[in-house]
């Protein structure tokens, strides 16, 4: 009774959330299976990959509607709108800022063996996946006309943890 939504892209992106969710309703629970192993013939194509998996994403925001959450306006968002009232000064600081964000957070993750100019340079570098997922999800809620999904996110974490 429980399939796979074909309205996910086929890169990846919410499909098994969403599947995982919804199998948890219907059953009652969802298990891990340990041995269980899931190839991926997509991800040697890493843009295409980020991609689908923030359309993916906004599409969970649509089909497990108690799953979201609001918080306030993310980098993108703000840039949008900074960009919209043409002031490209505050769009340059939406960006600066959520670099400097980013960044101590992937430096926490960089070998302690390395430089850290190196650290810092493999951390600044580390934050263009994520802005980029960024970009293309404010890009698929805007092509879908989903003006109040700004603001609104996807419960990853399913109300077990930080985001």
């Amino acid at each position: 009774p429980v399939s796979f939504d074909r309205r996910f892209p086929k890169t990846g992106g919410g499909e098994d959330v969403d599947f995982c969710i919804r199998s948890q309703q219907h059953f009652g629970k969802c298990v891990a299976v340990p041995g269980a192993c899931v190839l991926h013939p997509y991800w040697d194509r890493p843009l295409k990959q980020i991609s689908g998996w923030a359309d993916g994403d906004v599409l969970c925001l649509e089909t497990l509607p108690l799953s979201t959450f609001r918080a306030p306006p993310n980098w993108i968002e703000i840039a949008f709108v900074t960009i919209l009232l043409r002031r490209p000064d505050l769009t340059l600081l939406a960006i600066f800022i959520e670099v400097l964000m980013l960044v101590p957070r992937f430096l926490s993750n960089t070998s302690s063996r390395e430089s850290l100019r190196q650290r810092l340079l493999v951390a600044t570098v580390a934050v263009i996946p994520p802005m980029l997922q960024d970009i293309r999800r404010l890009r698929s809620k805007l092509v879908r006309l989903r003006l109040s999904h700004f603001c609104l996110h996807f419960d990853w974490m399913n109300k077990t943890g930080n985001h």
